[in-house]
């Protein structure tokens, strides 16, 4: 993130965003993605729940989609107006502005 957020031409509306490399179909989804969240300062894409669990194994399906319900209570708990995340999916993205609060933090 210090990297990335120090590039030349990058500014603190600049979309810093990150996947894991196994997710390549994501790389075509981002544009779209940021485009659609260009009011907000962080984008956590969800997946279709129909497909997440056409694709993937049933157990993975089941843990993740019962640690999404586990970490939305947890994280209400702290903000109300939280919509539902998909904690466990990976791709996230948020503004330059908010590098610093990335790598600041320096756990509980």
């Amino acid at each position: 993130v210090a990297i990335a957020s120090a590039l030349p031409g990058v500014v603190a509306e600049t979309w810093l965003c990150w996947q894991e490399p196994e997710k390549t179909d994501m790389a075509r989804h981002w544009a779209t993605a940021l485009d659609a969240a260009k009011d907000a300062d962080v984008l956590v894409p969800r997946r279709e729940s129909a497909r997440f669990a056409a694709t993937y194994p049933i157990e993975q399906v089941h843990s993740e989609t019962y640690g999404n319900l586990y970490l939305d209570a947890v994280a209400r708990t702290h903000c109300d107006a939280l919509p539902p995340l998909d904690w466990h999916f990976g791709p996230f993205a948020f503004r330059a502005r908010h590098s610093d609060l990335w790598t600041r933090f320096g756990g509980p």
